[in-house]
């Protein structure tokens, strides 16, 4: 989730633009071996996969980001 709502910017590199082209790549194919990785991820973490990708898609397109990147963030430095 964090690499794939990273806020763009202006002098980025082309590498950053990639990685999040690649995150939301993962985090949405719905078929193939990307697709296959993430359901096992999702299975092992726990977590319905459907609901992941839903909850991702919200994030990204209705503008809350930067308040998802901030919680997400506090819980992995708070550990």
């Amino acid at each position: 989730m964090l690499d794939a709502t990273k806020p763009e910017a202006d002098n980025e590199s082309a590498e950053a633009v990639l990685e999040r082209d690649r995150a939301k790549g993962w985090l949405f194919a719905s078929v193939g071996v990307t697709a296959a990785d993430f359901v096992t991820v999702c299975d092992l973490a726990g977590v319905d996969y459907h609901q992941v990708r839903s909850f991702a898609h919200q994030v990204i397109n209705t503008g809350e980001a930067t308040f998802i990147r901030r919680k997400i963030n506090a819980i992995l430095n708070h550990s």
